[in-house]
């Protein structure tokens, strides 16, 4: 693990390992402590939970690389991240992980459900200006538009729930959401399309939005 800052905040980072052949958390591990490990005690783990209010309360920020489409977590999981982020807690949905929203409190919070996507392959992304003022979002105010290979993800947007699009990929001559965020009580949530493997991982640009993203999430930009 990288060394930490005297000032770091503490990261749970939830994914799956067993069986799990596309997205398994412990191929990324090296590059999110290498990403993170100067500003979070980065903690890694498959157990759910890890999600119960007792637990989560730890942290300030949690990101989820989680690969259960199928099963979704539970009702008292899915509270205790609800009520972590209501709180002031920090919440990051890495690529896979917005699986979690399977779970119908959780698309809520999330705002998206995953619908599918073309073959992995390279990808043009740029982030988005909002606002009267036309500035960027502060997750992407110093991002550069990047190429990198990922899988294009395409999202179902809960309708009634209020979020701000601030990346986009483009593919075929039409532009995608590929990063939004959301305000929820006194947290803030997250969601990133980039991030499918250590090769998408291993792109400066890619490592910025992570890093920033997680940092945002947590208060701290």
């Amino acid at each position: 693990m990288a060394e930490v800052n005297e000032k770091a905040g503490q990261a749970i980072v939830l994914g799956d390992v067993e069986r799990m052949i596309y997205h398994p958390l412990d191929r990324i591990e090296k590059d999110l402590n290498e990403i993170l490990g100067e500003h979070f005690a980065v903690t890694f783990t498959e157990d759910y939970e890890v999600m119960h209010k007792e637990r989560i309360r730890s942290s300030n920020v949690f990101v989820s690389y989680t690969d259960r489409w199928d099963g979704p977590v539970t009702d008292e999981q899915a509270e205790g991240l609800i009520q972590f982020v209501e709180e002031g807690g920090g919440l990051v949905v890495l690529h896979t992980g917005v699986s979690l929203s399977a779970h119908d409190k959780l698309l809520e919070l999330i705002g998206a459900r995953f619908t599918g996507h073309p073959p992995y392959q390279m990808l043009d992304f740029d982030s988005i200006v909002t606002g009267e003022s036309g500035k960027r979002h502060p997750i992407v105010q110093e991002l550069e538009p990047f190429r990198s290979e990922d899988e294009p993800y395409r999202y179902a947007f809960a309708e009634g729930v209020e979020k701000q699009i601030i990346l986009q990929y483009t593919l075929d001559g039409e532009s995608y959401p590929a990063a939004w965020v959301r305000h929820v009580g006194k947290g803030r949530m997250v969601s990133l399309m980039p991030g499918h493997n250590s090769n998408s991982l291993q792109h400066p640009q890619v490592r910025k939005l992570i890093l920033r993203s997680c940092l945002w999430a947590a208060g701290r930009i």
